[in-house]
């Protein structure tokens, strides 16, 4: 084959030499909404940050309180013994009052919600009836808009701020900006304390 000749790969080269050539159909249509459209792979950050809708979503995390002293007194076994607790009561939780795990963080979990109220409802509930002796959780929820990277990664302040108000609270604790007087009694049982704005 001379070096002017394309090589032939069938029906799928065709195909995509056609897509690739016509301009209205540079860039694949845009997925869910929050969701990271893609690109040409030339653009700025914040065109692609600009192009990307915003939702609302609430978040909670919990984390386990004294895990690696736990882990250092106790053994590896007891440990595993408590995250399978801790991640079974999660699940059967979540599911009940529907939000979703969106991961795992070793001892702990983020926990994500489309309102704040069964997000709340959801760590106070976990915090509260958690029952692993010495160990306690702790968690932090924060809500508002957020951008949803790859499907399942969520990138903004509520993230962040959920994160940062777990990582204040003392053991058995909830910690949450004053959302409304509903919201604050939904969190009330389990031990929750809530911030002021």
């Amino acid at each position: 084959m001379s070096s002017g000749q394309r090589p032939d790969h069938g029906d799928n080269a065709l195909r995509v030499e056609r897509f690739r050539s016509r301009e209205d159909e540079a860039t694949a249509p845009i997925g869910a909404i929050g969701t990271a459209p893609s690109l040409r792979g030339l653009e700025t950050p914040r065109d692609v940050a600009d192009a990307i809708e915003p939702v609302d979503r609430a978040f909670a995390f919990l984390d386990l309180c004294g895990f690696t002293a736990f882990i250092a007194t106790r053994g590896e076994h007891a440990a595993i013994d408590a995250i399978s607790r801790f991640r079974s009561l999660t699940r059967d939780l979540t599911v009940r009052r529907g939000v979703r795990v969106g991961k795992w963080l070793g001892d702990g979990a983020m926990i994500i919600g489309v309102d704040v109220g069964p997000t709340i409802a959801t760590a106070a509930e976990l915090i509260a009836r958690y029952d692993c002796d010495p160990l306690a959780l702790r968690g932090g929820v924060a809500h508002g808009q957020v951008l949803i990277i790859d499907g399942d990664d969520y990138i903004g302040r509520p993230v962040n701020l959920a994160a940062r108000l777990c990582q204040t609270a003392s053991p058995s604790e909830l910690l949450a900006l004053r959302y409304n007087r509903k919201l604050w009694i939904a969190g009330l049982f389990g031990g929750a304390a809530y911030l002021p704005r």
